[in-house]
C-alpha cells in the first residue's frame, strides 16, 4: 500500500464519516419534521407522513450502520495493512443509493455531496484491489 493510497483512504474515511452524520441528521431529525409539514411555510398535515418517516428511518439505520461498519473496517485495514475492498464496496453502495434517491427527489446539493464521496470511494476500491490482488 503506497502512501498516496493510505492518504486517500484516510480522506475517504473522513468523507464517509461526515456523510454518515449528514444522513443521520436528515433521516432522524429533518425528515420527520418536514414530512409532517413543520417547514417554514407549511401547514401541519398527517396524510402519508408516517410511511415516509418510516422509510426515511429504516434507510437511515441501514445507511448509518453500513457506513460505520465500513469506516471501522477501513481504519482497521489502514492500521494492519490488510485489504478493505469489501468495506469500501459497501460504503460505495450506500453512496450510490443516496445519489439515486437524491436524483429522484431532485435535491442537487445531496447529489453533489454524494458524488464527491462516491468518487474517492471507487478510486480507493480500485487501488485496494490492485494492491492486494
Amino acid at each position: 500500500m503506497t502512501s498516496g493510497h493510505r492518504m486517500l483512504l484516510w480522506v475517504t474515511v473522513f468523507l464517509v464519516a461526515g456523510q454518515t452524520l449528514l444522513i443521520a441528521l436528515y433521516c432522524f431529525l429533518f425528515a420527520p419534521m418536514f414530512f409532517h409539514g413543520v417547514g417554514p411555510d407549511e401547514d401541519y398535515e398527517q396524510s402519508g407522513a408516517a410511511t415516509r418517516i418510516v422509510v426515511a428511518m429504516v434507510f437511515g439505520v441501514l445507511a448509518v450502520a453500513t457506513n460505520v461498519w465500513s469506516c471501522s473496517g477501513t481504519v482497521h485495514a489502514l492500521r494492519n495493512q490488510v485489504p478493505a475492498a469489501r468495506r469500501l464496496l459497501a460504503a460505495g453502495t450506500v453512496q450510490a443509493v443516496v445519489v439515486i434517491c437524491a436524483l429522484i427527489v431532485a435535491w442537487l446539493p445531496a447529489v453533489v455531496a454524494s458524488v464527491a464521496v462516491l468518487v474517492p470511494l471507487l478510486l480507493c476500491y480500485a487501488l485496494d484491489r490492485r494492491a492486494f490482488s
